[in-house]
């Protein structure tokens, strides 16, 4: 092989791993959303599940990108492992027809249909290169590239087959199938794809530098290369993540291995069956997948009991940080949003403990718990800004108006969160500070009528923590209502207030501004975590 056609492979070979990526890409984020609905609508038995992750990864052209989209939704707790685990087989046995078409490639000349689609897709970029749709343009542009870089490849045939250097490399991996299978693992894993391996082994198939019993390591080799990502993508994630990781590495693993065992058996079989070697090799690989379907399917419960019985949460005992953000799934803005769901929910956790302590301060005489609530507001703050700076990281261009408004919203509910901090460490804290610096006393009354507007606030505070969390139109109804009830209290302990203003109470002159600004701070509290039934209501009249 000359340095021209060298080149011409390496040009080829990158037009199509660019192509096949931008396919991914357009697809994943046109059904990002209908992903979520399969999720919750096709996953209640494992038959269901097991046909949805075939399907999602015909349309998706990445079981890697499926089985880390699944790693995503366990890790926020939108699907469950026991839903998660058929979707996976189901997954890895999508990715048949993909491979398959690789093989049809070889037999049947694309060639001035690829020109066709990647010309069109070309032409429709630099034209509307702003206008909407932009997955779907991406896809078609990922759909011409990959069918040019195939084309471009098969026309090396005659290179391939004189080339010394390739011939002796394959035949020196040939002698040794555990080298060849490593090989292919690691181009797997640093690809990302094994889609990308399986198409670069069948192209080549096609010009007779190997037979199917030389293929079978690469094949087993590419398989087990897709275990690399969604192990790194669980590396982030939170414990049921990581299982589901295992359970994906474990059944590749066991696949690999019997294919390995079984590869003198499977070259004299799977020729009966075609004689076309690029279609021996799909064969190959879907006889993979498919046997480790058959074999873990009926067991895929017994299998995430070993696994949660095995891989254990350890205490974390790591500086306090956000535990959700994962930045891989800013690919997918459905599982980011839920991500950030789930972070804001820890934010209000805090605030929760804020406010839980707020009246502390005002009884004891130390500082000791008006330091826990700094330090509860700097975590507060840190959560802020690593969400924002999260949420600041989705590609705009690519988001849908659903996705748009709900980024908005997603935003809006963290400054609501971190104001409540602010009114807490700023504004209450100061108060508590003055009392204990001018040695001031509540009157009896009025600490007790504090205390009960206190209790009061904290319940419709998790309320609509609970709406947040659930999503549910009736505590966030009950939220509102309890918003105006309690605006309405306020002003009845105000009154209250002025009375014993009026017969004279000594405790209540001195304390009078503190005593309706801790008031007022806490009612504006309430106000402020009401926000958050909004998003819901508004879903639910939309």
């Amino acid at each position: 092989m000359n340095q021209f056609s060298m080149g011409k492979f390496f040009v080829s070979l990158g037009f199509f791993i660019y192509g096949l990526k931008l396919v991914q890409e357009g697809l994943g984020t046109a059904l990002a959303e209908r992903f979520r609905y399969v999720v919750h609508n096709f996953t209640r038995t494992k038959l269901r599940s097991f046909v949805s992750g075939f399907v999602m990864t015909i349309m998706l052209q990445s079981s890697q990108g499926t089985n880390i989209t699944l790693i995503g939704f366990v890790n926020v707790s939108i699907m469950s492992l026991y839903q998660a685990v058929p979707m996976s087989l189901g997954a890895d046995l999508g990715t048949a027809l993909l491979v398959l078409f690789f093989a049809t490639t070889t037999v049947i000349d694309i060639s001035s249909f690829a020109m066709v689609i990647l010309v069109g897709a070309l032409v429709v970029n630099i034209v509307f290169p702003r206008r909407g749709r932009t997955h779907y343009k991406k896809f078609v542009l990922g759909l011409g590239l990959v069918l040019f870089g195939l084309t471009s490849l098969s026309s090396l045939h005659p290179y391939i087959q004189s080339s010394n250097l390739l011939r002796e490399i394959i035949t020196m991996l040939a002698d040794e199938p555990i080298f060849a299978c490593i090989a292919a693992a690691i181009l797997s894993a640093f690809l990302q794809s094994s889609a990308v391996v399986l198409g670069l082994i069948i192209t080549m198939s096609s010009s007779g530098i190997f037979d199917l019993s030389e293929s079978i390591p690469f094949v087993a080799g590419a398989n087990l290369g897709g275990i690399v990502s969604p192990i790194v993508a669980s590396l982030r994630a939170g414990i049921d993540g990581k299982r589901m990781a295992s359970l994906h590495a474990i059944f590749k693993i066991t696949g690999v291995a019997l294919l390995m065992m079984l590869s003198s058996s499977l070259a004299i079989l799977i020729p009966e069956i075609s004689n076309s070697i690029p279609f021996q090799i799909a064969l190959a690989h879907i006889i993979l997948n498919s046997f480790i379907a058959l074999v873990f399917l009926p067991i895929t419960s017994w299998t995430i009991q070993m696994v949660l019985r095995y891989v254990k949460e350890h205490p974390n005992d790591k500086k306090f940080e956000s535990k959700y953000l994962d930045k891989r799934a800013l690919e997918t803005p459905t599982v980011a949003f839920a991500n950030v769901h789930r972070e804001l929910l820890r934010m209000t956790e805090v605030a929760q403990d804020m406010f839980r302590h707020l009246l502390v301060p005002f009884e004891e005489a130390t500082i000791e718990t008006a330091e826990y609530i700094d330090d509860l507001d700097d975590k507060i703050d840190l959560l802020n800004r690593e969400i924002k700076f999260y949420l600041a990281k989705l590609n705009q261009s690519e988001l849908s108006d659903a996705e748009g408004k709900k980024q908005v919203e997603l935003m809006m509910l963290t400054n609501s969160i971190e104001s409540i901090g602010d009114v807490i460490s700023n504004d209450i804290m100061l108060l508590a500070s003055k009392k204990r610096r001018m040695g001031l006393v509540f009157s009896k009354d009025g600490w007790k009528d504090i205390k009960e507007f206190h209790r009061k606030v904290m319940d419709n505070f998790q309320l609509a923590v609970t709406c947040l969390a659930s999503g549910d139109f009736e505590l966030g109804q009950k939220a509102l209502r309890n918003k105006k009830l309690l605006a309405q209290y306020e002003q009845e302990l105000g009154q209250k207030h002025l009375m014993r203003l009026h017969q004279g109470h000594r405790e209540s002159f001195d304390t009078s501004s503190i005593h309706l600004d801790l008031l007022s701070s806490m009612r504006r509290i309430n106000s402020v975590i009401c926000t958050v039934a909004y998003p819901v209501l508004d879903r639910r009249h939309a």
